[in-house]
């Protein structure tokens, strides 16, 4: 059976989802559900700008899993309020809505660190770089999924490694709800197989965590490279993630 609860109530009964704990934004949730097993939460998207659905399940088996990502998302679709919902995330390899065409999909994986797991440092290699900084945006050229602004919002801060007035790494740290997220980590084609990414990543990590208890990321699930860089610095994956964009309905 769902229930409808508060933000408040649905991390009560999940403590130990860290996703829930530092990367929801209160003041997007619009809608919160629990039952046995599973959580969902209807939220104002700014990356899709539109509704969105997010439900994770605990369910040991796949098709308990299953049911409970469908009976969340009909629960919250069918709201008297709910007909600007543009899609859903949830668990990794589930079967989707069967009654909706999905436009667009994608698996991401979410991870996490905090003091006592990363096994990271701050560096005197790694400068902060300006948002405005002319070379930010040529290297940003080089990474089909990086962002100047994600979601029209500016990171905290860049930081980069330069070598001879060249921008060669860099990567932002943007305040997600009670967590910093490294995002747009990128690294010149032609600088690659240097660790330049990792020296960045662990000094973001590092500022980070001297600010708020845990930092977190998103990463496409296929990208092994950039997983083993995380997991090399003491980040946490903890949830594999299905996003799905509804088509619209036909009139």
């Amino acid at each position: 059976m769902i229930e409808q609860v508060t933000l408040e109530q649905l991390r009560a009964q999940f403590p130990d989802d860290k996703f829930l704990a530092f990367d929801i934004d209160a003041q997007r949730v619009l809608r919160c559900a629990v039952s046995a097993t599973a959580w969902s939460i209807r939220g104002r998207s700014a990356y899709w700008s539109a509704d969105w659905v997010t439900s994770w399940s605990y369910a040991p088996e796949t098709v308990a899993v299953a049911d409970d990502v469908a009976t969340h998302a009909r629960w919250q679709t069918d709201a008297a309020d709910a007909q600007s919902v543009r899609g859903i995330t949830c668990n990794e390899a589930v079967a989707l809505l069967s009654d909706r065409d999905i436009e667009a999909a994608n698996d991401w994986s979410w991870f996490w660190t905090d003091a006592a797991h990363a096994l990271c440092e701050l560096s005197d290699a790694v400068v902060e770089v300006d948002h405005h900084d002319p070379r930010l945006l040529d290297l940003l050229a080089h990474s089909p999924t990086a962002s100047h602004e994600r979601d029209g919002q500016r990171p905290a801060a860049w930081f980069g490694i330069e070598e001879s007035g060249a921008l060669l790494s860099v990567a932002a740290v943007k305040r997600v709800a009670d967590c910093y997220d490294i995002q747009s980590v990128v690294t010149h084609a032609d600088a690659r197989g240097r660790g330049l990414s990792t020296r960045v990543c662990s000094h973001a990590t590092a500022w980070g965590l001297e600010r708020l208890p845990v930092v977190a990321l998103g990463m496409m699930t296929d990208n092994t490279v950039a997983e083993r860089m995380y997991t090399g610095l003491g980040y946490i994956c903890e949830k594999r993630w299905q996003s799905a964009r509804f088509a619209p309905k036909a009139l």
